[in-house]
């Protein structure tokens, strides 16, 4: 395989730097994909909840009839009680009032009495590996750690194609790694094959 010298030196310099930029992140997923392939090992699954009642300032409550300020609620707890993630407000107009924040470390589910103003939350916490679990799957984990788990995918595809293209350059060893790249296209293949 003949390549400009120039061609040839853009591509192994993106391949070299490619990769030593990714390698923390590749370590991470590669790693957490291993633990949630063992999950009963590992305690992903394992929770831990706890309880808490606050009273709810009236102002915060709509008058009977009224819609409830989703925003204003979530934003009282978020800033008063510390509760982070994403909010989902989907059950802010029932009775009881129904508030959920969600986040790779677990989720407060938030159920405030109309009348009284009484909150009751029920905190659920992951274990670390729960957590790594999340990170791993982009779970509750909001827009900006899903631009990072789409920039890794981004970056193994590059490394991937500079490297087959680095080899295929190898005149002795070109070979051998078609047939280790043919081995590994029948071997996945023949796994899919056989559970799907």
């Amino acid at each position: 395989m003949f390549l400009p010298k120039n061609v040839m030196l853009l591509i192994r310099s993106l391949h070299i730097y490619l990769s030593m930029f990714a390698l923390l992140l590749v370590l991470f997923f590669s790693m957490t994909g291993f633990m949630m392939n063992h999950s009963e090992f590992f305690g992903i699954e394992k929770t831990e909840t706890a309880e808490s009642k606050v009273t709810i300032p009236h102002d915060l409550l709509p008058a009977e009839g009224a819609a409830t300020n989703e925003i204003a609620l979530a934003a009282y707890f978020h800033d008063t009680l510390h509760l982070m993630g994403e909010p989902d407000t989907a059950g802010a107009g029932d009775d009881p009032i129904h508030l959920v924040f969600k986040s790779p470390r677990g989720r407060d589910d938030i159920e405030i009495a109309r009348a009284t103003g009484e909150a009751t939350i029920t905190h659920t916490t992951k274990s670390l590996t729960g957590v790594l679990s999340n990170l791993h799957k982009a779970a509750d984990t909001g827009s900006s750690w899903k631009r990072v788990v789409d920039a890794t995918a981004i970056l193994l595809v590059l490394i991937s194609l500079t490297g087959l293209v680095l080899w295929m350059t190898l005149a002795k060893r070109r070979t051998l790694g078609l047939i280790s790249l043919a081995v590994s296209v029948v071997v996945c293949a023949g796994v899919l094959w056989i559970i799907l």
